[in-house]
C-alpha cells in the first residue's frame, strides 16, 4: 500500500475516503488477517470512518475492512458490535 495519506479536510466528502486513495481496491478485502493491518491503519485516519461504519451496518457487509474493522463470517456479530462502537 502507498504510505502517503492526504491531509484531513474540515468538510470531508465521499472522495476523501482513504480507501479510494490508498492502495489497491483488493487490499480492502484481504483473505488473510495479517494482510488487513495497513487498510485498518488507514481507516483510523480517514475522515469518513463513522459514515463507513454506518454504511457497513446498513448494507449488512460481511467481508472486507470497513471503518477499521475486518469483517468476516466467522465472527460477524463481534465485528458488527465494533462498528456500532465507532458510531457512538
Amino acid at each position: 500500500m502507498n504510505p502517503y495519506l492526504p491531509p484531513i479536510r474540515e468538510d470531508p466528502q465521499p472522495d476523501d475516503a482513504l480507501c479510494r486513495k490508498v492502495g489497491h481496491p483488493d487490499d480492502w478485502f484481504p483473505t488473510r488477517i495479517r494482510d488487513a493491518a495497513e487498510p485498518i491503519k488507514a481507516c483510523w485516519r480517514c475522515p469518513l470512518i463513522k459514515g463507513c461504519a454506518a454504511a457497513a451496518l446498513d448494507t449488512m457487509q460481511r467481508h472486507g475492512v470497513w471503518a477499521g474493522v475486518l469483517l468476516n463470517d466467522a465472527d460477524i456479530q463481534t465485528s458488527r458490535d465494533q462498528l456500532r462502537e465507532i458510531l457512538k
